[in-house]
């Protein structure tokens, strides 16, 4: 089974913008040159590691591992794996899926929950030790 990695990166805010301008002028280039379906390299960037902390919080990631592993098929029922209420779990899940961390999927059916979504198996964490305040 191929491993699949989310990677994360706390960079200066300059260092972020040429990250994401590199990748863009990627993606442009292979459309020109007429590819279809490009998927750009998924990355989440902060621009300091207490900022990161305040993402990733323990619970944020025990999220992150329920979504990947229990497959859950809505946030209600995630909620219940959880043992938090759905509130807080609503939240934590609105917090990553800012993030790029994970998706909602919308359902359709009679009731049209949205299905939490971890396309990824590992997180790297990459540290800029440039500019650090």
């Amino acid at each position: 089974m191929k491993v699949i990695e989310r990677e994360i990166k706390v960079l200066p805010w300059d260092e972020a913008l040429k990250e994401m301008d590199k990748e863009a002028d990627h993606v442009f280039k292979e459309l020109e040159a007429g590819k279809k379906n490009i998927k750009p390299s998924i990355g989440t960037y902060f621009h300091n590691v207490d900022l990161m902390r305040k993402t990733l919080t323990p619970e944020r990631l025990k999220i992150l591992h329920l979504v990947r592993t229990k497959n859950p098929k809505t946030v209600y029922g995630l909620a219940k794996l959880t043992g938090r209420s759905y509130p807080n779990v609503l939240a934590d899940v609105k917090e990553l899926e800012s993030e790029r961390m994970l998706d909602l999927e919308k359902k359709s059916g009679k009731r049209n929950g949205r299905k939490p979504r971890v396309s990824y198996d590992t997180i790297k964490i990459e540290i800029s030790l440039k500019n650090m305040a």
